[in-house]
């Protein structure tokens, strides 16, 4: 059933006459066709779960909360892939050049933002990849002058922060898929629930259906976007507890106030460690009082 299942998608994703490729998201559930397939060859998209290999071209499908994932190439439905990495300034570890991971037991299994990306039940206790997630981000593309705004927000997902800084697809996987939008040049913008937003300096060039950018070496737009944590290496200014782009008295008053003394997935966590303390206030809230994000308005 498995191989056939993969023949079928195959068959479904033959080039078209001229196509001009560009790459899109296709997901076939095991047992039935390709959904979302205009045509193509496929290549590699690699997710969460046991790997095999079917007649495809590009070498392997992987099995990830019960869907295949592959990339291949069509004239429509396009896909563009995001490599992203940040540190978070509250997780932070040094000596470690890692994030520290607290949060597993108590992650959501849908993401705070949009609300439309689930892990399965357990995932961030009991998988491997789930286990090293530090938190959730939202991550957008933006067209637009940021001298002059408003930008308009092209697309947006919620995503998975991993302790390397690497950021990742909801299922564990590699680079963030923003389907359907057009190959060209967006800005990246990542948001976070209790540290300043941060925009990448330059708009980043998608034109092959993928682009990077690295956060941590401090190339984000605007004056004192991130906070320095040490030499080169650069990360999201923690104390922003109401995420309204402020580190304020608000932050202080309605929330560390608040919730001091408490555990869980709190918003004056800063530290992300799973508890509202002191070293919540002193090492991060007021060192960083008065800060704002550098982020245009949309």
């Amino acid at each position: 059933m498995l191989y056939r299942c993969l023949c079928l998608v195959s068959l479904l994703l033959l080039p078209a006459a001229g196509a001009q490729a560009q790459l899109t998201l296709v997901r076939a559930t095991v047992g039935s066709g390709a959904t979302n397939a205009t045509g193509g060859t496929l290549a590699l998209r690699g997710t969460v779960g046991q790997g095999v290999t079917g007649p495809v071209t590009g070498g392997s499908l992987t099995n990830g909360q019960g869907f295949w994932y592959v990339v291949g190439s069509s004239t429509g439905g396009a896909a563009l892939a995001l490599n992203l990495r940040l540190w978070l300034e509250g997780p932070y570890d040094g000596s470690a050049a890692a994030m520290a991971v607290n949060l597993s037991g108590v992650l959501p299994e849908t993401d705070p933002y949009l609300a439309t990306e689930t892990v399965p039940s357990g995932f961030f206790t009991d998988n491997d990849t789930g286990q090293r997630v530090v938190d959730w981000v939202l991550l957008q593309l933006r067209s637009g002058d940021p001298q002059n705004p408003p930008m308009t927000v092209e697309a947006e997902r919620a995503a998975l922060l991993l302790d390397d800084g690497a950021v990742v697809e909801a299922d564990g996987s590699g680079d963030v898929l923003f389907p359907n939008l057009a190959s060209g040049s967006y800005y990246v913008v990542v948001r976070q629930r209790n540290h300043l937003a941060v925009m990448s300096a330059s708009a980043i060039n998608f034109g092959a259906g993928a682009g990077s950018h690295d956060f941590t070496g401090g190339n984000a737009y605007g004056t004192n976007a991130q906070k320095s944590l040490g030499g080169s290496t650069f990360g999201l200014v923690a104390g922003d507890a109401d995420g309204d782009g402020d580190v304020f008295n608000n932050d202080l008053i309605d929330y560390w106030l608040v919730q001091a003394g408490s555990s869980g997935y709190q918003s004056a966590d800063f530290d992300l460690d799973g508890d509202v303390f002191n070293n919540d206030l002193v090492d991060y809230w007021l060192v960083n009082a008065g800060r704002s994000t550098t982020v245009p308005p949309p």
